[in-house]
C-alpha cells in the first residue's frame, strides 16, 4: 500500500465522523467575528515563501493554515488548537500561521489556491501529506488524534475494508501480535488515547486503526452493539503458523482512557505466560495489574502448565499470569506460599492480600474464581450467559426517541437478522441459484403415486416440504445421487411435494420430512437413516440394485470379497463401500444359511454381503484359521485389522452385534460419515494429525502400536490428513488448540466435551500410552472445551414495528438534509451557554491519564524516534506486507519531491 493510499484512507475515514458534523453545525450559525488577531507564541509566524518552505521542510510532522479571510468557526479552532499545541510540541510538530493579506506572502503559491482557508495543511520533508478540513478539527481530541494518523503514517496504518485487514494480519503471523482499534468515528477522544499509546509501544506491538465493522467479524468477539466508539483486541499472530487463517485474539474490556489503554497495552509486550525462576524473579516489575499465580512442583507441572496457558486465551489482557516452580529455592521465595500443591492464587494490586482459590482446580473452576474479581461481564465464555463468542456479534435495533438513528443503522441490523440460523439453512441459500439435477426424479401426483410405487420391483421416494431448508438439501443431495446412478438401473426414483400432496403424504403415513423410503415388491417398505450425504444415498441406492446376499460360485471370486493383510486388495465395490461380511458355509448349513440371508436383507447398512457354500469353503475356512459355518468381516482400508471372524451360533441379533463392533477400522481416516457411528459406540476420541511429512511418520508408528496393544477399547482411534489451512482436518485442529502444527495428538471426551491436547515433545510409545491412562484417569486437567451445542436460532428475529419507526426517522433526516437553512437562521447567534455546554460533554483529562502521558512521553524518549545526525527519515522495524515504504531510496530516505502544482491531484 502507497503513501497516497494510506493518506486516501485517512481522508476517506474522515468523512466518518458525524458525531462531530452535528456540533458544527451550531458553529456555522455563529456570525463571523474572527479576524487574525491571534494573541499567542505557540504558532510560528511565517513570512514569504522562503521562510514556508524552510518550515515545512523539517523531517516531523508541520501544519500551516493559511489565513485569507475569516470564516464563521475560525476563531473557535485557533482557540482548541492553542490547547492542543502543547500536546503537539511533545510529539515534535509545530504549526505555522502564514497571513496571506501580508504583501510578503502574495507570492507564495497556497495563498492563490481557492478554498484554502478552509483547511490546515500538513507537510512532512517538504512534502505535502493531507489537506484536514477545519470541520474535522473542532477539538483538542480530534487535533491531536488527525495529526498522530499522521505522525504514525506508515507505523499505524488506517484499513477500510475486510480485505485489507487479512493482508495486515497475513503479514504478522510468526513475527509479532498486533493490537487492532476499531473507531467507530476517526478524530474522536477514544482515537487520540489509541494513537497516544501507539506512538509510545509501536517498536515491540503492531498497531492497526480500522474503521471497517465487517472487518472485525475476523476476532473473536466483534463489537457487542452499535454504542461502542472503540473497540481493541490483542490479535496473537506471533504464534500462528504461516499458513493459519484463525486469529485468536482477547477483546479489550477495561475502561477507555489513557491509563487503561495504557496498561493494556504494556500487557501485550509482556510474554503470555511467566515462569518463576525461568523467566526471573520479578516477571511483571512496577506494572501494577492484577496477577493470578500457579504454583506447582514436578508432578503437577505439565497440567498446571497447560492450565495457565488455556486461562491466558481468556484473561491474559486483564491480568498477568505466572507460573511458579515451588521445587526451586527461589520459587519458594517468591512464592511464599507453604500449603498443598498444586493452588492457585489471585492479587488484584501490589497493596492487596492473595486470594487463594479452594475445590478442585480445573479450568472451570479457576476461570469462575478469576471471574469473581473481574467488574463487567464474564470473560470466560462458557460462564457467561451466551453459549458461544459469537453470540457477542448479536445486535439489536434500539427504539425510542432518544436513539440516534445513523446511516449505517438498518443495513446492519438487516444483515444480523437476515443470516440464516444454522448452517444447514445456510448452505442451501448460498446454493439456491445453482439448479438441482432432478432428471430422473419425476414428481408424483395423488394420480401417480400409486402407479409408479407398485409398479416398479424397488421405488426409492423423497418425501418433502418445498420451504423447509433441510428438505431441499435432501432433495439435492438425492438428484444427484439418482445422476450418479444413472439411467441403467432397475431402480425407480421419485419425490413427493408433501405441500402441495397433503393427501399421498398422509396415507403414506409420513409424519416427518425429509423421509426418503424405499419400497420393494412383495416386502414392507423402510425408511433410509442414513447419513444425509449424497455419496451415503448413491451406496445404498447401487446396494439395492443388488439380489442380496450375493451368492459366490467360485473360489477365485469368493477370495475377492475378504480381505488380506497388507495386501493392496480392493473391495469388490469400492466405489460404493469398503465393507464386506462373506458367509462361509457347507451345503448342509441350510439354518445358519437362512439366519445369515435373514441379516442380510433386514441389514440398512452400507455393507456388501455374500456367501458361497461350494467344496472349497472348507479350504478357505482352513486357510483363516475358522471353523465352518463362519462369517467373515473385511476392512478393506484397516491394515492394522484387516478381518474379523464369527464362529459363534447363528443367532440374529448376535451376528448383527459383530457387525455393528467390528465394521469400524482400528485406526481409520476419520471422515463426516464415520463421526456417527464413533459417537455413537466410543465414549472418547484420539485424533492424530498429520501431513505427508517425514515428521509424521514417529507419531503414526506410535500411534498404531498403542493401538495394536488394545489397553483403550472404549477409545477411538483415528487419523486427519492436515494439508493446508483450507482442508478439513486443519480446521478440526484449529479447533482443538489456538496454534495448528503437525503432528498433533488430541483425545475428545464425548460425554464431557473436554479436549486433552498431547504436548510433549517426544512420541514414544510408553510416553503415549501413560499420557492416555492418566488422561483416561482423570489425573490431566483438559486443554480446552469443546464449544456447548444449542438448538435455539441464533439471531433474533425482525421487530417489524421497530423497523418502521427508524425508516420514518431516516427519510425524516434525509429530507431535512435536503432543506436549505431559513435565511433569518443563518445570521442566528446560539444561546451564549450552548458552546460551553458542548465543550462540558467532551472527556476531560485526568490526572492518572497525565501521569500516564509523562510516563509515555519517557519510554518513547527513550528510543525509535530519536535519529542520527543526518538522518531524514524515522527508523522503521517492520516494512509492511510490500516490503520497503514508498517513496525511499535505496538508503531508506526519503526521497524528497517537489509539491505539485495542484495538492489536489496529488491527492
Amino acid at each position: 500500500m502507497n503513501l497516497h493510499r494510506y493518506l486516501f484512507n485517512v481522508f476517506c475515514a474522515l468523512a466518518t465522523m458525524l458525531e462531530q458534523r452535528a456540533f458544527w453545525l451550531l458553529l456555522l450559525m455563529v456570525p463571523s467575528v474572527c479576524s487574525l488577531d491571534v494573541q499567542t507564541d505557540k504558532f510560528e509566524p511565517l513570512k514569504g515563501n522562503q521562510q514556508l518552505e524552510k518550515f515545512i521542510a523539517d523531517n516531523h510532522v508541520r501544519m500551516v493554515y493559511f489565513y485569507k479571510t475569516d470564516v464563521k468557526y475560525l476563531k473557535f479552532f485557533f482557540m482548541e488548537l492553542n490547547k492542543a499545541a502543547d500536546y503537539l510540541d511533545l510529539y515534535k510538530v509545530k504549526i505555522g500561521l502564514c497571513n496571506c493579506t501580508d504583501e510578503e506572502n502574495k507570492g507564495v503559491p497556497d495563498c492563490n489556491k481557492p478554498g484554502t482557508e478552509n483547511s490546515v495543511q500538513t507537510y512532512r520533508n517538504g512534502n505535502p501529506l493531507l489537506a484536514l478540513e477545519l470541520e474535522t478539527m473542532f477539538d483538542v481530541n480530534s487535533i491531536l488524534s488527525n495529526i498522530l494518523q499522521l505522525v504514525l503514517l506508515r507505523e499505524v496504518p488506517i484499513l477500510q475494508s475486510k480485505e485489507e485487514m487479512q493482508t495486515q494480519l497475513a503479514h504478522f503471523r510468526g513475527k509479532q501480535d498486533v493490537v487492532v482499534g476499531y473507531m467507530k468515528a476517526i478524530g474522536t477522544f477514544e482515537h487520540r488515547v489509541f494513537m497516544e499509546v501507539a506512538y509510545a509501544y509501536s517498536d515491540k506491538v503492531k498497531f492497526i486503526v480500522s474503521t471497517d465493522r465487517k472487518a472485525t467479524k475476523l476476532f473473536d468477539q466483534p463489537p457487542g452493539s452499535h454504542g461502542d466508539k472503540m473497540s481493541i483486541w490483542w490479535v496473537w499472530t506471533q504464534l500462528m503458523g504461516t499458513k493459519d487463517t484463525h486469529y485468536h485474539s482477547i477483546r479489550f474490556k477495561g475502561e477507555h482512557s489513557l491509563t487503561g489503554v495504557a496498561k493494556f497495552a504494556k500487557l501485550v509486550t509482556y510474554k503470555k505466560v511467566s515462569d518463576i525462576p525461568a523467566d526471573g524473579m520479578d516477571p511483571y516489575g512496577d506494572l501494577d495489574i492484577g496477577l493470578v499465580r500457579f504454583y506447582y512442583d514436578i508432578s503437577s507441572r505439565q497440567a498446571m502448565y497447560q492450565l495457565a496457558h488455556t486461562i491466558c486465551k481468556f484473561f491474559c489482557g486483564s491480568m498477568g499470569h505466572i507460573l511458579i516452580n515451588m521445587d526451586t529455592e527461589e520459587g519458594r521465595t517468591a512464592g511464599n506460599y507453604y500449603g498443598p500443591l498444586p493452588a492457585v492464587s489471585y492479587q488484584k494490586s501490589k497493596e492487596t492480600d492473595r486470594s487463594f482459590m479452594g475445590g478442585d482446580i480445573k479450568t472451570d473452576n479457576v476461570a469462575s474464581f478469576l471471574d469473581g474479581f473481574i467488574d463487567g461481564e464474564p470473560l470466560y465464555p462458557d460462564r457467561s450467559e451466551f453459549q458461544s463468542i459469537m453470540a457477542e456479534n448479536m445486535e439489536e435495533v434500539k427504539g425510542g426517541e432518544e436513539h440516534e438513528v445513523s446511516d449505517e443503522i438498518l443495513d446492519t441490523d438487516y444483515e444480523n437478522v437476515e443470516k440464516q440460523d444454522d448452517k444447514i439453512a445456510n448452505a442451501v441459500e448460498k446454493t439456491r441459484k445453482i439448479p438441482m439435477v432432478l432428471g430422473l426424479v419425476p414428481a408424483l401426483t395423488d394420480k401417480t403415486f400409486t402407479t409408479v410405487v407398485q409398479g416398479a420391483n424397488i421405488a426409492v421416494v423423497l418425501f418433502y416440504f418445498p420451504f423447509d431448508a433441510v428438505s431441499n438439501a435432501n432433495l439435492r443431495m438425492f438428484g444427484e445421487a439418482t445422476d450418479r446412478v444413472g439411467q441403467q438401473t432397475a431402480l425407480k426414483f421419485a419425490r413427493v411435494n408433501c405441500y402441495d400432496w397433503t393427501d399421498v403424504c398422509a396415507r403414506a403415513d409420513i409424519t416427518i420430512y425429509p423421509t426418503l423410503r424405499v419400497y420393494r415388491k412383495d416386502q414392507s417398505s423402510w425408511d433410509y437413516h442414513g447419513p444425509q450425504d449424497a455419496q451415503a444415498m448413491f451406496a445404498t441406492m447401487k446396494l439395492l440394485e443388488l439380489t442380496t446376499p450375493v451368492y459366490v460360485d467360485n473360489v477365485n471370486k469368493a477370495m475377492e470379497f475378504i480381505a488380506d493383510k497388507g495386501s493392496k486388495k480392493v473391495c469388490p465395490m469400492g466405489e460404493v463401500t469398503n465393507i464386506t461380511v462373506f458367509g462361509l458355509f457347507r451345503k448342509e448349513d441350510t439354518k445358519e444359511m437362512a439366519v445369515f440371508k435373514q441379516m442380510s436383507e433386514e441389514s440398512r447398512e452400507r455393507i456388501l454381503f455374500a456367501y458361497t457354500d461350494i467344496p472349497q469353503s472348507a479350504s478357505i475356512a482352513a486357510q483363516l484359521k475358522v471353523k465352518l459355518p463362519a462369517v467373515v468381516l473385511s476392512k478393506f482400508e484397516d491394515d492394522l485389522q484387516p478381518t474379523s471372524m464369527y464362529e459363534g451360533s447363528f443367532n440374529l441379533n448376535e451376528l448383527k452385534i459383530f457387525v455393528q463392533d467390528n465394521k469400524l477400522p482400528k485406526l481409520g481416516v476419520l471422515t463426516p460419515l464415520m463421526f456417527p457411528e464413533i459417537r455413537g459406540k466410543f465414549s472418547s476420541m484420539v485424533v492424530l494429525f498429520t501431513d505427508e511429512t517425514d515428521r509424521c511418520q514417529q507419531p503414526m508408528d506410535s500411534v498404531r502400536e498403542v493401538v495394536k496393544g488394545e489397553h483403550f477399547s472404549n477409545v477411538s482411534f483415528n487419523m486427519m490428513q492436515v494439508h493446508d489451512n483450507t482442508s478439513a482436518g486443519y480446521q478440526v485442529l484449529s479447533k482443538y488448540t489456538v496454534e495448528p502444527a503437525v503432528p498433533h495428538i488430541a483425545l475428545v471426551n464425548f460425554q464431557k466435551g473436554e479436549v486433552f491436547n498431547y504436548i510433549s515433545e517426544t512420541f514414544l510409545t510408553s510416553d503415549l500410552t501413560n499420557w492416555l491412562k492418566n488422561v483416561l484417569g482423570g489425573k490431566v486437567e483438559p486443554s480446552s472445551m469443546l464449544t456447548k451445542g444449542n438448538w435455539k436460532p441464533v439471531n433474533k428475529g425482525y421487530d417489524f414495528l421497530k423497523f418502521i419507526d427508524l425508516a420514518k426517522k431516516k427519510k425524516k433526516m434525509l429530507e431535512d438534509k435536503k432543506k436549505p437553512m431559513p435565511a433569518d437562521k443563518m445570521n442566528e447567534v446560539p444561546a451564549p451557554d450552548m458552546f460551553e455546554e458542548k465543550l462540558k460533554e467532551r472527556p476531560m483529562e485526568d490526572s492518572e491519564d497525565s501521569d500516564t502521558r509523562r510516563d509515555l512521553f519517557d519510554l518513547q524518549n527513550s528510543r525509535l524516534y530519536h535519529q542520527a545526525p543526518g538522518r531524514t527519515t524515522h527508523k522503521h522495524e517492520e516494512r509492511g506486507p510490500k516490503g520497503k515504504p514508498p517513496g525511499v531510496d535505496e538508503n531508506n530516505n526519503e526521497i524528497k519531491k517537489q509539491p505539485p502544482k495542484d495538492a489536489h491531484d496529488e491527492l
